[in-house]
């Protein structure tokens, strides 16, 4: 009976910090506007190539060529808007619905994940958090992948944790599934499958079991690139794993110190194709042999500055910068930021504690290892907070359990003391 009581606070508690999180996204598209979009190209380009989907079945992106600089899952969701919308209103109108639906999936996610570590209440903390924090809020207001990778992010890491837990096979299935998915959106859901692969090791998982399940998990999800991987064969005559936008990051990544904005890079790039005539393959191939040619040439010259770059600054930057400039609900973007810098600057302190600790559960050393495999990312490649932002709630999580790890260390002394004071 005492479960059951539990479990039906926690059920309106979660309910009520989703209620709450609505009622914010929705304040702050009616403060932005439904067709506000931050002014961001990709936000625009994604739109723009969901119409042209919408009525010729094509995928395109910057233009009218048929393209494949980017994984086409995102354009796909948003077609159903472009449909169904007609107008320019009711298009935005659609899509911000869809953006608030996957913030509050997100959110429930969340606790889901909370829940399966064993403790509802450090889900019902993390979801609080989420809720509330301007980055998420803000996002909510616009179309970009993000939002749908990290609902993808975090449904894999659910369905792992309940397999590892229950050896279901639904669980197995779905987590494939979000693998698969993930993947069609970025292609960096291959960090959490390899941080997923070691989970199952350390978890106790005789690696008979894991190469099984990972050759199932491998043959599916080829199965499932394949119609990709014909259809880029057909359009440029060889074989494109994924995307033929890799280059633009890895180039950009080069000029970065901290801030990603403003180093030159655009208008090196814009240099550099200027008067370029090839495919998309060919000007990929462009850019990344460009990028590794500054990268030797920095390591030549300034090899301490490059290091410190790629270990330090640039991952420092794609965690702690803010995925926004904007105000939120009346927050000026001053503090919106130091709000930002110091969750995120917590949460890893919080994760890599509970991580590396002795006795850590494997779970937690997953989501160390996911994180840890995006901070080597983006010091390789582009230090963009974009690409962190699906993966904070690992950071609220690690921030909630150790939350609650303090409130019980608390209750024990205090209760330790009420006991030595009665004892005569």
């Amino acid at each position: 009976m005492v479960k059951m009581g539990a479990d039906r606070t926690c059920r309106r508690c979660i309910a009520g910090i989703l209620v709450v999180a609505a009622a914010l996204r929705i304040a702050s598209v009616a403060e932005f506007g439904v067709s506000y979009d931050g002014g961001f190209f990709d936000a625009q380009w994604y739109l723009d190539s969901a119409r042209v989907m919408a009525e010729t079945g094509a995928f395109t992106l910057r233009g009218p060529e048929l393209s494949a600089m980017m994984m086409p899952g995102f354009v796909w969701f948003l077609v159903p808007a472009v449909v169904l919308g007609q107008t320019f209103f009711g298009e935005y109108l659609l899509i911000k619905l869809a953006m608030l639906f996957l913030g509050l999936l997100t959110i429930l996610l969340v606790y889901l994940i909370g829940v399966e570590l064993g403790s509802p209440p450090t889900g019902l903390i993390a979801a609080g958090m989420l809720a509330a924090t301007p980055a998420h809020i803000y996002a909510g207001n616009l179309p970009l992948t993000e939002n749908l990778f990290g609902v993808l992010v975090l449904l894999f890491t659910l369905s792992l944790f309940r397999f590892r837990r229950t050896r279901s096979r639904v669980a197995a299935v779905a987590s494939i599934a979000a693998l698969c998915a993930g993947f069609y959106v970025r292609e960096t859901m291959a960090v959490l499958a390899l941080a997923g692969v070691s989970y199952l090791l350390v978890a106790g998982i005789p690696a008979r079991k894991v190469a099984m399940w990972t050759g199932v998990a491998s043959l599916v999800l080829v199965l499932a690139l394949a119609p990709w991987w014909v259809r880029n064969h057909r359009l440029f005559g060889e074989f494109v794993p994924t995307t033929t936008g890799a280059g633009f990051p890895l180039f950009e990544g080069t000029f970065q110190t901290f801030h990603p904005y403003g180093t030159g890079s655009f208008e090196a790039m814009a240099s550099l194709l200027d008067g370029f005539e090839g495919g998309e393959p060919e000007r990929n191939r462009l850019l990344v042999s460009a990028a590794i040619d500054r990268m030797r040439t920095q390591w030549e010259r300034h090899p301490l500055e490059l290091l410190g770059r790629m270990c330090g600054t640039k991952p420092a930057a794609a965690w702690l910068l803010p995925f926004y400039w904007d105000e939120v609900l009346g927050l000026s973007s001053w503090w919106v930021a130091r709000i930002h810098a110091a969750t995120a600057a917590l949460g890893l302190a919080c994760l890599v504690w509970l991580g590396s600790a002795r006795r850590a559960i494997a779970e937690y050393r997953f989501l160390l290892a996911a994180v840890a495999l995006i901070t080597v990312s983006a010091g390789l490649v582009l230090g963009l907070s974009r690409y962190a932002h699906p993966f904070m709630p690992f950071l609220y999580l690690a921030m909630a359990q150790v939350a609650m790890t303090g409130f019980r260390r608390l209750g024990d002394r205090m209760r330790a003391r009420r006991t030595s004071r009665d004892t005569p």
